[in-house]
């Protein structure tokens, strides 16, 4: 039987405010069960950015390969994350972070897409500009 008191839960809690994704998100068990929310996310941006830029230049991608690449690309600059102190409550923090995420996932990025590389660049940063967007606000709101 889990004996469920309220310490623990309100230890669990407020810990929750400490869990991180991409490099800001190492990747550690309490993290696990929110990498489906960042793959979503960073899934439906570079779909957005495929359906309106790439595919207008005569490229596109099939949405199971950008499913597979956007995971790949999560879980490297996650496990990447594990390096890097924790450091939550400094803005420098979230740029470098941010900064370190794109440029993980724009190289994950160019070794299994062959499209222009500014272009994979823009989708790195725009998918994780929308992930630390909801780290910002889930975090400071």
């Amino acid at each position: 039987m889990i004996n469920f008191s309220l310490n623990k839960v309100l230890i669990f809690v407020s810990n929750l405010r400490n869990i991180l994704l991409d490099v800001a998100f190492p990747l550690t068990f309490f993290n696990l069960p929110f990498l489906p929310f960042v793959f979503i996310l960073e899934f439906l941006i570079f779909v957005v950015y495929n359906k309106f830029v790439l595919v207008k230049k005569g490229l596109n991608a099939s949405l199971k390969k950008i499913l597979i690449v956007v995971c790949v690309a999560n879980l490297t600059s996650s496990f990447a994350g594990l390096f890097i102190p924790l450091i939550s409550r400094y803005i420098k923090f979230f740029i470098v972070a941010f900064l370190t995420s794109s440029l993980i996932e724009f190289i994950v990025y160019l070794i299994f897409f062959k499209f222009p590389k500014l272009d994979l660049l823009k989708v790195s940063f725009l998918t994780n500009a929308a992930s630390y967007l909801l780290l910002v606000l889930y975090l400071f709101l």
